[in-house]
């Protein structure tokens, strides 16, 4: 909590007592100019995010399954390639969690509202792209301990591939989605808005959990975050990281990074 010097609060009401008139109009421009110019900085502040929990089902309309969904009812023994996300997803409104019509939903619903939306392949997961299609040395797999095979899917740089073919040195590699030129229907049901401790929470259990990050306190715009470092990374790489991720949807000033006990 902010405290005011009890003897500058005393000297600052004298000095201004003792000002003569033309000083106080002067003041008073001034601060009038202050206070423009804080309006003019807080309008170039850029609005916090919001951050939702929802549930969702992701079904491929060529293919007739699901393909993501965190609603157990949804999956049948037919959809054999079904990812079921545990709990309820955290969508984080500009972060591409979700397909942008998706989003645009949740961002105008009340809680638990819902809608079945259909969406066509470019809406969806996009179209494929030939220059999406490349080959990749066998060295560079070898440095990373794997061992390439046809319909291998794997993940390098952020970006998901899946292996076509082997042939000596080359690895010719797709890393369009699987489900490129493909429609889509989406269930979707907004749960509810977080408020920002929720928000730190969820982010923390959904993109931190290799950390066991948890936090350990919120109060007076300080957070104070514990976690359990891993790959010798640091308390100042996670505090860097952390700060650039959380900075788009809560209001700080501090944020502080201990090691768990």
């Amino acid at each position: 909590m902010v405290t005011k010097d009890t003897k500058n609060e005393v000297k600052e009401k004298t000095s201004v007592s003792l000002e003569s008139k033309d000083s106080k109009h002067a003041q008073d421009v001034k601060s009038s100019s202050q206070k423009d110019a804080i309006l003019t900085h807080e309008s170039k502040v850029e609005k916090l995010r919001k951050v939702y929990l929802v549930d969702f089902c992701i079904k491929d309309l060529m293919l007739n399954k699901v393909i993501e969904t965190n609603l157990k009812e949804r999956i049948s023994k037919d959809d054999d390639r079904a990812v079921l996300f545990n709990g309820k997803k955290p969508i984080l409104e500009g972060m591409g969690n979700l397909f942008p019509k998706v989003e645009e939903f949740i961002a105008s619903a009340k809680d638990n509202d819902e809608k079945t939306m259909k969406l066509t392949a470019i809406d969806a997961y996009g179209l494929r792209n030939k220059e999406m299609v490349r080959v990749v040395p066998m060295n560079a797999f070898r440095e990373n301990k794997i061992n390439p095979f046809v319909g291998l899917a794997f993940e390098a740089d952020g970006m998901y591939g899946v292996v076509k073919s082997v042939s000596g040195g080359r690895v010719l590699v797709d890393f369009n989605s699987p489900y490129a030129d493909h429609d889509v229907e989406v269930y979707i049901k907004k749960i509810k808005t977080l408020n920002e401790k929720e928000a730190i929470e969820t982010i923390l259990n959904n993109f931190f959990a290799k950390t066991n990050a948890k936090l350990k306190s919120f109060e007076n715009e300080k957070i104070v975050i514990e976690l359990t470092a891993q790959n010798n990374a640091t308390n100042d790489m996670y505090k860097q990281v952390l700060d650039g991720f959380l900075k788009n949807f809560v209001k700080y000033k501090e944020l502080v990074i201990e090691n768990a006990k």
